[in-house]
């Protein structure tokens, strides 16, 4: 199954300055409860190796978004 990932990303410096990204994700784990324990995985890694001095939200959305 498709999931969405919605995810906001703010400077740490600035909380006002925001980012808004969204990336489609396929987990391995077809339960939803699973799907969503590997997707903070990958957001995690995605934000540290790439937005390090950001602060981040993020929320997760059975299938693509409209």
């Amino acid at each position: 199954m498709l999931y969405t990932i919605f995810i906001t990303l703010c400077l740490a410096s600035a909380p006002t300055e925001c980012q808004h990204y969204t990336k489609i994700f396929t987990p391995k784990a077809a339960n939803p409860g699973y799907a969503y324990i590997e997707t903070q995985e990958f957001v995690a890694k995605w934000w540290i190796e790439e937005h390090p001095d950001t602060t981040l939200r993020f929320r997760v959305v059975p299938g693509r978004p409209v």
